[in-house]
């Protein structure tokens, strides 16, 4: 089935249906039985014809599942460029983008030490 879907999302893309057809393909982050592979190259493939996904935080999430891949980088950055303006999902976005872009990581904070001054 996975397979089928693939081939159908392929084609979508081959045609260059309007951008507004493919705003629902975001759900396909929850395929799992698609090929991670096959869901990164038409995912970034989609980003180009529309950037504008729903369930963007998904999306980041899934991408997260290859942290090494450039093509996962580039839907994580459009995850967070293009994601969802509201806190929760917005935060989500951003914790599941962190797998690729360090400075999103939550930092420890060292210990202060309080000095004894003479």
């Amino acid at each position: 089935m996975a397979e089928r879907a693939a081939v159908i999302w392929r084609a979508a893309l081959d045609v260059r249906l309007p951008a507004a057809a493919l705003r629902g393909v975001g759900h396909f982050a929850f395929a799992d039985r698609l090929d991670q592979d096959a869901w990164l190259e038409l995912t970034a493939a989609t980003l180009t014809q529309q950037p504008d996904l729903e369930d963007a935080d998904h999306i980041a999430e899934r991408a997260a599942r290859s942290p090494a891949s450039p093509t996962a980088e580039l839907i994580a950055a459009a995850a967070l460029n293009h994601g969802p303006a509201d806190d929760y999902r917005r935060t989500e976005t951003i914790r599941h983008a962190a797998a690729h872009f360090p400075v999103l990581r939550p930092r420890t904070v060292p210990s202060t030490r309080h000095c004894a001054w003479p």
